[in-house]
């Protein structure tokens, strides 16, 4: 379905699935746990769908951040310092 060519993102993207069920099943345990009429039918549909957008969404931002900041980082390093050069 999706062509993903980089380990890291898919990897990272296998990891927000896990945490998206594991917070699918938290959320309704939960919400099974309370007394009825605690949790509203839209409170706890908000909690599930926000969750599981959270946690599919944040590993692979984080992955993606992480690349840049590396691509930063050595390119900075393979550019001769201005005060060298003086």
């Amino acid at each position: 379905m999706f062509k993903i060519q980089d380990k890291a993102t898919e990897s990272a993207l296998c990891t927000g699935v896990i945490l998206a069920v594991l917070w699918g099943i938290g959320v309704s345990v939960r919400g099974l746990l309370q007394d009825p009429g605690a949790l509203s039918w839209t409170d706890w549909f908000l909690q599930l769908t926000l969750g599981i957008l959270v946690a599919i969404a944040v590993p692979p931002l984080l992955v993606r951040c992480t690349d840049w900041t590396t691509r930063r980082i050595e390119a900075m390093r393979r550019r001769p310092s201005r005060a060298l050069q003086g």
